[in-house]
């Protein structure tokens, strides 16, 4: 919405030439633009102070950011800037087994993913000394590797049709719940937005895809998993 604004130099203009023609109305002129005046200062002086508070609450917010939890990783340089192209691996395909089975579990590093942080949420190295629960935290991803697998070892057991997997059933209905609603926040805040390739059969593009053969930018992932273990609390192995 449009607000007027007079021009203080019309004003200025018109009482000065008042003044002239009268001493006492020049007076109260003067008074007056030294009363407008006074406001001029006071409202830039406010103005000031609102454009530091917003200026300093944005540095705070960032410093806060910087040293929260969420920024962790961020802190150790870990950007999305290492070109990968997704391609079929199918040993990671493959039904449960000793091979997948111990590709899998390398996926984890030593502590789970939980790691030991100060009360500034930054990151401590390992060391040897029992972790303090209130600040412990896990690093995201391998939580969300740990419910992957768990749904991996549930599928395989159902299509294996193993005797055990009514009784699994029942057990961990509630944790695949938990899990498929869990990856699918994780997917939609990380929002890959990669354009992937459409399959080609005998030739042709086909409305289809598997997401083979396109390059997307990662995070190093040996990197990450260096930085979970140097940093870890525990002493946990494997990936249940």
């Amino acid at each position: 919405m449009a607000t007027r604004v007079d021009d203080p130099s019309r004003t200025s203009e018109s009482d000065d030439e008042q003044g002239l023609l009268n001493g006492e109305r020049g007076w109260r002129s003067r008074e007056k633009r030294e009363r407008g005046m006074s406001w001029v200062v006071a409202v830039m002086f406010f103005a000031f102070g609102l454009l530091v508070g917003v200026v300093g609450g944005m540095e705070w917010r960032k410093h806060d950011a910087e040293n929260g939890y969420r920024e962790v990783v961020a802190q150790g340089g870990f950007e999305a800037d290492k070109e990968v192209v997704f391609e079929m691996n199918e040993t990671f395909e493959r039904k449960m087994g000793k091979l997948s089975d111990a590709l899998w579990e390398g996926l984890m590093p030593k502590g789970h993913g939980f790691i030991q942080v100060d009360d500034k949420n930054r990151a401590i190295p390992h060391t040897d000394k029992e972790g303090d629960l209130s600040q412990t935290k896990v690093v995201s991803v391998f939580h969300q590797l740990h419910c992957l697998n768990t749904i991996r070892q549930s599928l395989n057991t159902a299509i294996d049709l193993d005797p055990n997997f009514n009784y699994l059933a029942l057990q961990f209905a509630h944790h695949w719940a938990y899990c498929f609603d869990y990856l699918r926040q994780s997917l939609m805040c990380t929002a890959d937005l990669t354009l992937e390739n459409l399959i080609k059969r005998e030739g042709s593009l086909s409305e289809e895809v598997d997401g083979w053969g396109t390059k997307h930018m990662c995070r190093d992932w040996e990197k990450v998993f260096e930085w979970a273990e140097g940093h870890r609390v525990g002493k946990g192995l494997g990936i249940e």
